[in-house]
């Protein structure tokens, strides 16, 4: 198997309204912030989360690695 990341630490951020993310959602978001590590023990990337609780559900809002920053911007949102 090849594993890419062998460990990951996440942590609370901040919490805020939905609405910041989609007008359309209820509710409040919790951010959750993940470090994972190679092999090395070397963090690789920065993975951020917002939690949707109204929802039970947790959607990518930025990713940073050493070479690029990704920020994402919800559009739209479905569950099923």
């Amino acid at each position: 198997m090849n594993f890419s990341s062998l460990s990951m630490r996440c942590t609370y951020g901040a919490r805020y309204p939905t609405w910041r993310l989609n007008a359309r959602l209820l509710g409040a978001a919790q951010e959750v912030i993940c470090d994972h590590t190679n092999r090395r023990g070397v963090v690789a990337d920065h993975l951020t989360r917002a939690l949707l609780s109204h929802y039970g559900a947790a959607i990518l809002t930025r990713n940073q690695t050493a070479a690029a920053v990704v920020n994402f911007r919800l559009q739209d949102f479905s569950l099923q």
